[in-house]
């Protein structure tokens, strides 16, 4: 029967029914065909999304012919068509593949005097487009440029020259490059796109998804305090670059670490949510990429003003009761109440407790929220320059979405020399010496990527369990 083949079962005494699996034969085994073409990448073969006839806006039922990708017109709803125009690959043949490539191959950018321009007039010219492409590309800034005279004998067939053409339309730039002449569940809110906030982390303990975590460094999280309570020596991981939360694939830009330290606020109470923050430590770096990047730490004494139109992400339930959680991960804006109001908001609601070391968030009419499942999450606004900045830490509320409920988050900035106090000392010590910490958690079976502790009888018995198929490999 046809939906036994790669069904990660191997129903054939000689497994010969899942050898050979791409990723979608698998999707098509569990009756995932709505995951194929979808404009969002689950497989680690990109095999799902690579063989479609048009470009599918993710999130959205439209689809766009494969010529109008990065032309400069956003044909998409939230852009997704004009968005990766500007890669880096390591060759030629593999510019516009749906790779990730984090160094590329030399090449020309051949800058061609115009009239009377002086060096100096191309070198202005220059550092303006690159200050633009490493904006396109999330990058904060570029290091330089410079001008040189091509001196090398190489012919111009043999050459890789690169041209960069800005379209702009409605204020937005789209970059294309080629070879050539010389010439954004959250209650209320919708489902992200692919790479819209890398530095958000799914934390799973023992295998199973518990919270939001925010990446801040190439090595910490910042999370939530009470995601750990009475959970400190549990096995931690946390999955980075993903969108899809449930999904048991490996997805190709995910990232996946284990936690090696977790330190909770040394004053955080269970009771009020008091000093509800925490800092992951993970075994290793992670590589910054398109889809796994930190977010900027706010400035301590920026203060955000009553109203500010700020994004929360996460995916914990789509309404209060009913369990119903996505499978998307979710955003929503709402906007930022100072604690003292707040306070003044709350005081007549003995479930609120809010202190100077809180945020407030969301609409008097209520309808937009956080919920149960995306505490530990971030609460992100944009400063003037446009980059997004951690300004909160999904915590508690009365219910979700109600009206006259705002959800409460811990303030960042009043936490900025406790976070300090351990990123800077473990960057300046450069800390190799072990710590008792989650990883060290017994399994006398197997560890599965995200956690899950396998017993020996689940091990070889024929049923791909962990998502990298590691419980079946070499038996």
């Amino acid at each position: 029967m046809e939906h036994l083949w790669c069904n990660q079962f191997a129903d054939c005494s000689d497994g010969s029914d899942e050898k050979n699996c791409t990723c979608t034969d698998y999707l098509k085994a569990q009756f995932w065909h709505k995951k194929i073409c979808d404009g969002i990448v689950d497989c680690w073969d990109f095999s799902d999304e690579n063989q479609c006839d048009k470009f599918v806006c993710a999130n959205a039922k439209l689809c766009v012919d494969q010529q109008k990708v990065c032309d400069g017109y956003r044909d998409c709803p939230s852009g997704d068509d004009e968005k990766n125009c500007l890669t880096i690959s390591p060759f030629q043949t593999t510019h516009n593949d749906m790779t990730y490539h984090s160094t590329g191959m030399w090449g020309k950018l051949c800058y061609e005097k115009n009239g009377n321009d002086s060096v100096e007039f191309g070198l202005q010219k220059l550092n303006e487009l690159g200050k633009a492409v490493c904006k396109i590309m999330t990058f904060k800034n570029f290091k330089d440029v410079k001008i040189i005279n091509d001196v090398t004998e190489e012919s111009e067939d043999n050459a890789v020259y690169y041209r960069l053409t800005i379209i702009t339309r409605n204020s937005t730039n789209s970059f294309r490059r080629y070879r050539g002449d010389r010439q954004s569940r959250i209650v209320g809110g919708g489902g992200a796109t692919p790479g819209a906030w890398p530095w958000q982390a799914a934390l799973y303990k023992e295998g199973e998804y518990q919270c939001g975590g925010t990446l801040i460094t190439r090595k910490w999280l910042l999370s939530a305090g009470h995601c750990f309570n009475n959970a400190l020596h549990d096995y931690w991981v946390a999955r980075l670059g993903i969108l899809r939360r449930s999904s048991t694939l490996p997805s190709p830009h995910e990232q996946i670490r284990p936690i090696r330290r977790i330190i909770v606020h040394p004053h955080y109470a269970d009771a009020g949510f008091v000093n509800d923050i925490s800092l992951l430590e993970l075994n290793s770096d992670v590589e910054f990429t398109n889809f796994v990047r930190p977010i900027c730490l706010p400035n301590p004494n920026r203060i955000l003003v009553d109203g500010t139109m700020c994004t929360v992400i996460g995916w914990g339930q789509l309404m209060e009761s009913g369990g119903v959680y996505p499978d998307t991960l979710q955003e929503v804006q709402v906007p930022v109440i100072s604690p003292a109001e707040c306070h003044k908001r709350t005081i007549f609601l003995p479930l609120y407790k809010i202190t100077d070391g809180m945020l407030c968030a969301g609409f008097e009419r209520g309808g937009r929220d956080a919920c149960l499942g995306d505490s530990g999450g971030p609460l992100m606004c944009q400063n003037n320059d446009d980059a997004w900045h951690l300004y909160g830490v999904t915590s508690n509320g009365n219910g979700c979405a109600r009206a006259h409920r705002p959800g409460v988050y811990t303030k960042v900035t009043n936490y900025m020399n406790w976070i300090d106090s351990y990123i800077k000392a473990n960057a300046k010590h450069n800390m190799t010496k072990p710590i008792l910490t989650p990883t060290s958690a017994h399994c006398s079976g197997h560890r599965c990527p995200l956690g899950e502790c396998l017993p020996k009888a689940r091990i070889c018995n024929g049923y791909m369990e962990c998502s990298d198929g590691s419980d079946e490999k070499g038996c």
